[in-house]
């Protein structure tokens, strides 16, 4: 599990910051839940989205108690938001029905401020463990 990677209450972090890192990392977790790395679209919207992250086109607008709004520059500049609580609820000008990357980059540059993004791919990308314990 992503979350327990991570110290809460860092020295210094305002109780604002530390309530915006849990609520990242959660999200974080709820992304890797929607999201299937075998699944080749959704493999495309994350590795797309970590591209447009990774090329500097994301330019963060406002990050609320649920939210984060942001424009991405993509063929055009698209307005994302990504929500927290549940993030397939987030919406973004490209139209998507789901999470879109502009979405996904919108969600590494913001997780990249608090956590190892690399990790979070790397636990994304892992083999999950699907049996039941009897």
């Amino acid at each position: 599990m992503i979350i327990q990677k991570y110290n809460f209450g860092k020295q210094g972090l305002t109780l604002k910051e530390e309530s915006m890192e849990r609520e990242l990392l959660l999200v974080g977790e709820r992304l890797a839940e929607f999201l299937e790395a075998g699944n080749p679209e959704d493999s495309d919207v994350v590795n797309q989205g970590l591209q447009l992250y990774r090329q500097g086109l994301v330019d963060i607008k406002e990050e609320a108690a649920d939210t984060i709004t942001a424009e991405v520059q993509d063929e055009t500049r698209f307005k994302a938001r990504l929500n927290l609580l549940f993030p397939q609820d987030g919406s973004c000008t490209c139209d998507s029905r789901f999470i879109c990357r502009h979405q996904m980059a919108v969600f590494f540059s913001s997780y990249s401020e608090h956590a190892s993004f690399s990790d979070w791919l790397s636990e994304w990308k892992a083999p999950k463990n699907t049996s039941t314990a009897q």
